[in-house]
């Protein structure tokens, strides 16, 4: 467009110089004078305003495509992509043919038994057969008690059951106590062991040991406490066969109680309890035995699962666990503890230098509301019949029954010469007379 403006300038200046020279006549031409100096430039002119635009042309059509050219040559390969979500499951074939079966494996080992399926219907009662001949009459025997079911701890009772009779045993019975059938004594004086039939009193056998004192039941042998010589006894209870050779245990053993798989024994002589295994009679050294206890024990039992021991010499009552003997606990209770028992849910002990028994939570080892309880002259041996506690009062030679849930007074009874120890067979008490060579049955 600049242009054009200098152009239409030009032109208009043009038209102004020719314009006048055109009015005036022409005379010849003259010389060519010489050139003047040029004058100076003018001053440029003002810019002219810009002319209109010119339209612009139109786009022509496009022209025809041109030939496809050649395919270039295949890329790389792609990265894999991504697994595809599994499409459905397809139709189940048809089963095969079942193959031939495959030799037998060892048999495994049995499992446990199951739980007894329910008691099947009761089968018609039989025809009853023909009455026997009536036998003779016999003599009559002395008046009996009437059986509780309820005093049947051990499941068993006899059918007689006669009371008021004494058995002659060896020199000085101290310990005793039933195997399920037969009654045990440890005759001190006498260095034996005497077996009686519990249902009549009768002599099953005489077995010789040393100095024997207290006296249990495992469920298959009987032990004994041997004080002379430091040791305990073990017998068959079948036979009355001694098994093995005396086992050594502490000093001046007394008491001794069966836990449901060890022997425990109470060493009176060296303030401890041995504990024994039963099968073996091996001593548990390794577990800490023999366990530290009061002065002086004279008794022990077992809760189930606590050992409890009756130490004489500072009248207190160790509770050990029986799995390792470790101490549980030590309770004060009366004067001169000689005897102990368990009845399910406390423990007994009977206090000879004050004439009574205290009663104690096995649990806790608090003592029961109304504890003590008054009983005979010096108590020594005591025994749980599964109601009621009995008592063997040494110095007045009797026998205290107490009622176990309150302590009350059920009965006294008067037995041999000193009375000692005492057990239950499952009907009758038994009692140990020291100073007649005796035992009684209630």
């Amino acid at each position: 467009m600049k242009r054009a403006v200098e152009a239409v300038v030009f032109l208009v200046i043009l038209v102004l110089i020719l314009v006048p020279l055109a009015a005036c006549s022409q005379g010849p031409q003259g010389e060519p004078g010489p050139q003047g100096e040029p004058g100076p430039q003018g001053e440029p002119g003002s810019q002219g305003e810009p002319g209109p635009q010119g339209e612009s042309s139109s786009q022509g059509p496009a022209g025809p495509a041109g030939p496809r050219g050649l395919q270039g040559p295949m890329g790389p390969l792609g990265p894999q992509g991504e697994t595809g979500p599994a499409g459905p499951e397809g139709a189940k074939g048809d089963t095969g043919e079942t193959g031939p079966a495959g030799p037998e494996g060892a048999k495994g080992d049995t499992g446990e038994t199951g739980p007894a399926g329910p008691e099947g219907a009761k089968g018609d009662t039989g025809d009853t057969g023909p009455a026997g001949p009536e036998g003779p009459v016999g003599e009559q025997g002395p008046p009996g008690t009437s059986l509780n079911p309820m005093r049947i701890a051990l499941l068993r009772w006899w059918e007689a059951n006669e009371m008021g009779l004494s058995f002659t045993v060896g020199q000085d019975p101290l310990g005793i106590c039933f195997d399920g059938e037969n009654i045990w004594v440890a005759n001190y004086g006498g260095d034996s062991v005497t077996k009686l039939s519990a249902s009549d009193g009768s002599l099953v056998g005489t077995y010789s040991v040393s100095g024997p004192i207290g006296i249990c039941f495992d469920g298959a042998n009987i032990w004994v406490t041997n004080s002379s010589s430091n040791s305990v006894t073990k017998l068959n209870a079948s036979t009355g066969t001694q098994v093995g050779d005396p086992i050594t245990v502490g000093s001046v053993p007394r008491g001794i109680c069966f836990d449901g798989e060890n022997i425990w024994v109470a060493n009176n002589g060296g303030g401890s309890v041995t504990k024994l295994n039963a099968s073996t009679g091996a001593e548990y050294t390794a577990e800490g035995s023999p366990y530290t206890v009061g002065p002086s024990p004279n008794a022990i039992c077992c809760d189930g699962e606590n050992i409890w021991v009756a130490n004489f010499g500072d009248n207190s009552l160790t509770k050990l666990k029986a799995s390792d003997g470790s101490l549980v606990g030590t309770y004060e209770v009366g004067n001169g503890l000689m005897g102990i028992c368990f009845d399910g849910e406390n423990i007994w002990v009977t206090n000879s230098a004050s004439n009574s028994v205290t009663k104690l939570n096995a649990s806790t080892g608090t003592e029961c509301a109304g504890s003590p309880y008054t009983v005979g002259t010096t108590p020594r041996g005591i025994c749980f019949d599964g109601e009621n506690i009995w008592v063997a009062n040494y110095g007045s030679n009797s026998v205290t029954e107490l009622r176990a849930s309150d302590g009350s007074l059920v009965g006294t009874y008067p037995v041999g010469i000193q009375p000692g120890s005492i057990c239950f067979d499952g009907v009758n008490i038994w009692v140990t007379n020291e100073d007649d060579g005796t035992v009684s049955k209630l």
